[in-house]
């Protein structure tokens, strides 16, 4: 061992001699080496950080690293982006304070391969929102510790209006095969008044003035009725997750189906458990339901006819419905594409003679996903196809879905009796005006009517009204400034707004108005409602309350 290590050291002072480096400036000769290994050492970190930060930056999404207490130790240039911020600003962080207390799941520490998926709502600075789509998964040491957590963002807010901008062009899509229907219903209800308002015309009996009363008033019930729910079907209300009986949300759009399956020679079967409630976004469960009934009606019109059977209940926690056709079935071939984006089997694109985007499976899809839920194709031949929708059952109990009347009448329990008042009925219309003068003054009130704005300020001088019905629209000035006028000259004055709005313009006009006080009733009203309404105003205040 001693020679060799002789040997060693002979080779070694060998070459220090020849380098002309004295031995005793050996150890000034290892710094030297020791400190141009140490900078080539650095220059490779710096290079290695370098890569490391372009990567980072490099990412679309923004990317958040967490320490085990949820502080943030790594951000990247597109997460400040995206946050309004700075890099070195959200180091050192809880990112809860960004992102809510709930962006770091406990699963993630107890199952580091768990990765958690969701949407949240953050309000920037200026009041400025945005929604972002993130995922949460563990940082995993070597050793098989978790260090943190890693977020991955992005801003979802553009895709999401553009999402729900399809949705509602299906939708409304849906709506368009249906109008043949509802014309087709419409004409039959006009039909009816028609004739019997000429028979009763032509012939004077009494017996056939009673008859055409009940036809048009039942006619108009029914036309309501129709309306009501194609507008409550249409309207956007996204993400507002409500309790409900199944029964009633298949019966809505069953509604507004029934006379165009008829008219294919489709009968209808309804196998659903009444006492069956979810916990679902009725509108959009609602287009799921429609796409897949205007499918399977679809699928039955090559063999002109069939049967559509709609059998729902809960099973094992979860609320199942199945649709259920006889038409030509889905081919196992193409079974697995069926949820893809603009596959279809119908007009141009597929091989069918109706019309077809491809989008109605693959939005309820999405739609169905995002509600917690899922929709799967039973095994299907050519005697038909059955599609399962499955969503969570809800836990507590359902309310009933009723046909939509928008913000109805504000008269609920009102006195048996009131006094008599005078009334202003301020519209356009002169067959509101006349009907509604009509019905207040058998109810003993004294009525002075107005086509206007304008018309009724001049009026009400005179009058000096204690209650204004008031129609919203109107040429001239709207019924909110008519209102403003009357209340300025009389500020006892209580008021009762109609109108004929619909979606999201009634229910903002509905909420203005309760703001100051004012009742809403939307078009067409019942008596009744006008009845209590003009009651509860008309009631004298309880101790402590103040005119509205």
């Amino acid at each position: 061992m001693r020679p060799r290590w002789e040997a060693a050291r002979h080779y070694v002072v060998e070459e220090i001699r020849d380098a002309g480096i004295a031995p005793g400036s050996f150890s000034g000769f290892l710094r030297l080496a020791l400190a141009d290994r140490k900078a080539d050492v650095e220059r490779e970190l710096d290079r290695l950080r370098g890569t490391h930060r372009r990567i980072l930056d490099g990412i679309r999404s923004g990317l958040i690293v967490t320490d085990r207490h949820g502080r943030i130790v790594e951000a990247n240039r597109p997460a400040a982006s995206l946050l309004w911020t700075s890099v070195d600003e959200l180091i050192g962080h809880p990112v809860a304070e960004i992102f809510g207390e709930n962006i770091l799941p406990d699963a993630a520490h107890e199952n580091p391969e768990h990765v958690h998926r969701a949407e949240l709502r953050l309000t920037l600075q200026e009041k400025a929102h945005i929604v972002i789509g993130y995922s949460t998964s563990a940082l995993v040491e070597p050793d098989g510790r978790v260090a943190g957590t890693i977020v991955v963002f992005t801003d979802v807010t553009e895709i999401n209006h553009l999402k729900n901008q399809l949705i509602q062009s299906e939708k409304m899509a849906g709506i368009g095969t249906l109008a043949g229907g509802i014309a087709h219903e419409f004409n039959n209800l006009i039909g009816g008044m028609l004739g019997y308002a000429q028979l009763a015309e032509a012939t004077g009996r009494i017996e056939d003035f009673r008859k055409c009363n009940d036809v048009v008033f039942q006619s108009s019930k029914r036309a309501k009725t129709i309306i009501g729910n194609l507008l409550a079907f249409a309207r956007r209300v996204p993400n507002v997750v409500e309790t409900v009986r199944l029964r009633d949300v298949v019966d809505e759009v069953v509604s507004l189906v029934a006379r165009d399956l008829q008219k294919e020679n489709i009968g209808l079967s309804l196998e659903i458990d009444p006492e069956c409630a979810l916990e679902t976004d009725v509108g959009q469960f609602q287009q799921v339901i429609l796409n897949l009934v205007i499918n399977a009606k679809h699928a039955m019109m090559d063999k002109q006819g069939g049967l559509l059977t709609l059998r729902g209940g809960t099973v094992e926690g979860r609320v199942v419905l199945e649709v259920e056709d006889t038409g030509t079935g889905i081919p196992q071939e193409i079974l697995p594409k069926i949820f893809e984006p603009f596959f279809t089997t119908k007009g141009s694109i597929g091989a069918g003679r109706v019309a077809g985007s491809g989008l109605g499976l693959s939005i309820s899809y999405g739609i169905l996903r995002e509600l917690s839920g899922d929709v799967a194709v039973k095994a299907t031949s050519p005697e038909g196809s059955t599609f399962i929708v499955t969503l969570p059952a809800a836990g507590r109990p359902a309310h009933r879905v009723a046909p939509a009347r928008g913000p109805a009448t504000d008269a609920d329990e009102v006195p048996a009796a009131a006094p008599q008042r005078r009334i202003l009925v301020i519209d356009d219309e002169p067959m509101i005006r006349e009907l509604l003068g009509n019905v207040l003054a058998r109810e003993g009130h004294e009525v002075v009517d107005a086509p206007n704005g304008f018309a009724a300020v001049e009026r009400a001088r005179k009058f000096l009204p204690d209650i204004a019905i008031i129609d919203a629209q109107m040429p001239g000035i709207s019924g909110e400034e008519t209102y403003a006028e009357l209340r300025r000259e009389n500020p006892n004055l209580t008021a009762l707004m109609i109108t004929g709005q619909v979606g999201d313009d009634l229910d903002e006009f509905a909420r203005k108005m309760r703001a100051f006080g004012i009742s809403v009733i939307h078009k067409p009203f019942d008596i009744e409602d006008i009845r209590q309404a003009v009651s509860r105003l008309a009631a004298p205040p309880t101790p402590g309350e103040g005119a509205a």
